[in-house]
This record gives C-alpha cells, structure tokens and sequence, in this order.
C-alpha cells in the first residue's frame, strides 16, 4: 500500500494539543492500533486538532485525514465524519483496512463528545 503519512502535508497535524478542549481516544481490540485525538473549539467549529497514533502506517494515514477533513468545520459537521468519507479522501483504502478508517472516526467522535460534556459540566457547575 502507498499509504505514508510522514511525505504528507498533515505531518504538522501530528501531535497532541495541551490543553485541549477535547480528547478523544480509541483503540482497535485484537489488533492493538491506538488513535488519540486532541481538539480546540472556538465559535462551535473545531479551530485546531492533533492526532496521535500508535498501529500500522494505514491507521496513522486514516487518523491523519480525518483530522484534516475536521479542522475548522463546525462540530455538527465536523461529528458526521464516517469512515466512507475518509477512505474516499484517501483515494485508496484496501477493504481489509476499514476497521483503521472507523477507529479513527471513533477517536474523532469521542474527542467532540468529551467537549460537548466538558460543556456541560461547566454549565452546571455555574
């Protein structure tokens, strides 16, 4: 696969941002891939967003697109990030490597939700 993530200009996406609005994190059961994704929200739209990884060259190249498709979208748009809509943005996904596409959409997912309940909590805590 000609999937390689350290040649593309999300290199600068790479990382982890402290602090962070949001933090969401996933991992792939038996296969052991680990995908981190840290937020800032500014205006309801995620302003900056990092990504870390730990698992094959395809997750790391999913978790990558994903965080690019995402920043300065809104939330609402930023949250229907699907794994079809990464794969297509990679132009090649190989079926077998699906499962690194949803795992960092889940990672995505669960970053926004951490914000939205960070919210929350802020507000009832007032």
């Amino acid at each position: 696969m000609a999937i390689n993530p350290v040649n593309s200009p999300v290199i600068e996406l790479m990382g982890r941002l402290d602090p962070a609005d949001g933090i969401g994190r996933t991992s792939g059961g038996d296969r052991s891939d680990r995908v981190c994704m840290t937020i800032r929200v500014r205006d309801e739209s995620i302003s900056d967003i990092r990504f870390e990884c730990d698992g094959c060259q395809a997750t790391a190249a999913c978790a990558a697109t994903a965080a690019r498709l995402a920043r300065g979208k809104h939330l609402d748009e930023a949250a229907e990030i699907a794994p079809d809509t990464v794969a297509d943005a990679l132009g090649v996904l190989p079926s077998q490597y699906r499962p690194c596409a949803e795992l960092a959409c889940e990672a995505l997912s669960a970053a926004i939700m951490d914000y939205v309940f960070r919210c929350v909590e802020r507000e009832q805590g007032e």
